[in-house]
């Protein structure tokens, strides 16, 4: 039924595929305290694998859907991957299809450097290594070690495409750290990861689509490095604005160039006030003001520069929601503030609603 869904043309009924194939992986948390019974009505809960063999047959069967959805080019290719890295702790623990997954993992790791299958086998590890045999721990590292990040490329999607948390998560329980040493051990390595960027962009020139993509989600950390080892903050944003105008419209992130100002700032800050009043005047950059703005810090320059950018409705209303965070609004006099939050609840598309966060 999963495969005759996902070959039929229509957006449903590849998305319903996809559900049913999520729930065939899943291999863990199906009990419950309560029976769910209902008067004197019996209650059944369906078929359930009894023997090795119907293991073997539903998991397998469901990894090898998986597997090759993976290994293909479809667009549920990237959900596929998800899923597998997902569940895959549960299939290692539950699901008896050992060679069965080993072998998915590392074909789609053979493919091209994977991070979430990476930290899905750190994470069985880090969880479970007292409670498996041997034989398993020993195939669980064979495959951690297969999968880890090796040159540059890797090691950027591994990090600065990867949410902070989740490498945090795992590493803590792996060397037995508290959690906060281990997300500052991770938060190091985005930083310096963008300290090499500093001293080259050239050499980064393969991956900046990436870095300004919407999955860049430690991309401001990455930035803040960048500009540690920046010889020369004016040229490097020159630089750094070329590669973000060379990246698709619909896709620019701009979290790496308000982490490279926040840390410009704290040695160069009139060089970074130049850099900003020349960002409200550049159409590449007037969409994102308001979170280039806020990345810095709003003092009298930045919030004279805000009101001009609330008045001309050059930004989306969206862009002032980063007011709301870290109590950036303190520091703004009461009139200005007033002035800026009126200013926002005329925009369109949300303005209101975004005002209303502000206050």
């Amino acid at each position: 039924m999963v495969e005759e869904l996902l070959a039929l043309s229509d957006r449903p009924s590849q998305v319903s595929g996809m559900i049913a194939l999520r729930g065939m992986l899943t291999a863990a948390h199906f009990t419950s305290s309560h029976d769910f019974s209902f008067a004197g009505h019996p209650i059944h809960y369906g078929w359930r694998p009894k023997t090795l063999a119907d293991y073997q047959d539903w998991y397998g069967g469901a990894l090898a859907i998986a597997t090759r959805i993976a290994l293909s080019n479809v667009p549920q290719r990237e959900m596929a991957r998800q899923m597998i890295a997902e569940h895959f702790r549960s299939l290692w623990r539950f699901g008896h299809v050992f060679d069965h997954l080993e072998k998915a993992v590392l074909a789609i790791g053979a493919q091209e450097h994977w991070p979430g299958g990476w930290l899905a086998v750190r994470e069985t590890l880090a969880f479970d290594r007292e409670r498996m045999e041997p034989g398993l721990v020993a195939r669980l590292d064979s495959m951690k070690e297969r999968l880890a990040p090796t040159g540059l490329g890797d090691r950027l999607r591994s990090y600065v495409l990867t949410e902070t948390h989740k490498i945090a998560r795992t590493a803590y329980r792996e060397n037995g750290a508290q959690y906060e040493q281990a997300r500052e051990a991770v938060v190091a390595e985005h930083r310096r990861l963008g300290r090499e960027a500093g001293r080259s962009l050239e050499s980064f020139d393969d991956h900046w689509p990436e870095l300004f993509g919407p999955d860049a989600r430690q991309a401001a950390l990455f930035g803040e490095g960048l500009a540690e080892t920046a010889v020369d903050v004016t040229k490097t944003w020159a630089g750094l604005l070329e590669r973000y105008r060379a990246t698709d419209h619909e896709r620019r992130n701009p979290s790496l160039l308000g982490g490279f100002l926040r840390t410009a700032a704290l040695k160069h800050k009139a060089k970074v006030d130049d850099l900003l009043d020349a960002a409200f005047h550049d159409p590449l950059l007037v969409p994102v003001f308001p979170y280039l703005q806020v990345s810095v810090g709003v003092d009298e320059d930045g919030t004279r520069r805000l009101i001009a950018s609330v008045e001309s409705g050059l930004a989306p209303s969206r862009m002032y929601w980063y007011l709301v965070l870290g109590r950036t609004t303190e520091a703004i006099p009461p009139a200005a503030l007033s002035r800026i939050v009126l200013g926002i609840a005329g925009l369109p598309d949300g303005g209101q609603g975004v005002a209303v966060e502000i206050l």
